[in-house]
């Protein structure tokens, strides 16, 4: 190559010229991108800030994607990597994005935390902040400490709402897209749900120094996601969403939170209960309407993951969901979680011993930690 030159100069100083070259291994991609997240142009793709929380991290049905990372609001993002035409097996790449993108769909939010905590703890992490995170939620309000429309409800419920409908951002990252690559993602961004994009990397180096110029070179056509910001709930509209059976129940469980040592946070559609631990606030039980991530009635999730990572006694935690897995209303457990589905069976006794629980786990937490 050497064709190009980029010039680097301080203000009032000539400066240093350095050629274009090739990037000799994909895996220099891939770290700069790892290291460097805000290389993607997230601002010209629709995206916030990205925390990655994956590096080669398997799937499902085996292989690993390039790189993972979620925004603020949710957006789940799979970057695969090519080095340039000398590696210019299009169908090779689109077809792992496809795959990974697959093997996505469906999972839980609770899935994508034990794959985050799987990198957070692993050498692969490159971020200071997060390195060594307990959860997703930890990693996430560390990494976005300076955002100050950060919600972690919104976060959660927009990875819920991602994984449930399949709407990921799936980006294929080379020095050099070949029109057959293009084409392909022309096609799926007219037909496919998810957003796909192209970016290119002019690579600049000499023996000092190594420098990545991005460029988006294709996205969707006529799809922009709205920059508006988005309303909070309140309890009366949050209510008014649920069906009639549920309505009595979550007003219970709301009107003990209101009026608990904990505190209630809104998001769009639903909420979270909080309680202090250490000077922070886990959750411990999330609401949310029919139809607002995926399921089809109004239900409640116990969470225990994010207490157990802040050092609550394992026999609290177990005493706490063992105290509500006999309700009748119990639909499934997860990891660190229990859902409930809030239909005709949850009346006034089951509102009751859930109460009970909490405000025990409340008192015990206080005392133990």
């Amino acid at each position: 190559m050497g064709e190009r030159y980029l010039l680097i100069a301080r203000e009032g100083e000539n400066g240093r010229t350095i050629p274009e070259s090739s990037i000799s291994q994909e895996v220099h991609l891939q770290e700069a991108f790892k290291n460097h997240p805000e290389l993607i142009p997230v601002g010209d793709l629709g995206l916030g800030p990205l925390l990655v929380i994956g590096r080669e991290t398997t799937v499902k049905s085996g292989g690993a994607v390039d790189l993972l990372s979620v925004d603020p609001k949710g957006h789940v993002v799979v970057a695969e990597f090519k080095r340039g035409p000398e590696n210019s097996d299009s169908r090779r790449v689109i077809a792992q994005l496809l795959k990974y993108a697959s093997r996505l769909w469906g999972l839980s939010y609770e899935d994508l935390d034990g794959m985050a905590q799987q990198y957070f703890k692993s050498k692969r992490c490159a971020g200071a902040r997060v390195r060594g995170a307990q959860s997703l939620s930890v990693a996430a309000a560390a990494y976005w400490s300076n955002e100050e429309e950060f919600s972690f409800e919104d976060f959660r419920e927009g990875i819920v709402n991602t994984l449930a409908d399949g709407v990921l951002d799936c980006i294929v990252i080379s020095s050099e897209i070949d029109e057959n690559t293009l084409k392909v993602i022309e096609f799926l961004n007219a037909t496919a749900r998810f957003r796909s994009y192209a970016i290119e990397i002019d690579h600049f180096s000499d023996d000092e120094r190594s420098v990545f110029v991005p460029r988006v070179v294709a996205l969707p056509s006529g799809r922009k996601r709205s920059t508006v910001p988005r309303e909070r709930t309140t309890r009366a509209n949050f209510l008014a969403a649920c069906s009639e059976s549920a309505r009595g129940f979550f007003a219970k469980l709301l009107d003990f939170m209101e009026t608990s040592s904990g505190g209630i946070s809104w998001g769009t559609k639903g909420f979270g209960f909080g309680i202090p631990v250490g000077g922070e606030w886990p959750r411990i039980l999330y609401g949310f309407p029919r139809g607002s991530v995926g399921h089809n009635l109004d239900y409640a999730q116990l969470v225990t993951s994010d207490l157990r990572n802040r050092g609550v006694p394992e026999e609290v935690l177990k005493e706490y969901a063992g105290a509500v897995a006999g309700l009748s209303i119990f639909s499934r457990t997860g990891i660190g979680n229990i859902t409930f589905d809030v239909d005709e069976k949850a009346d006034e006794k089951a509102a009751n011993v859930l109460i009970a629980a909490m405000q025990r786990l409340i008192t015990e937490v206080a005392q133990r930690v």
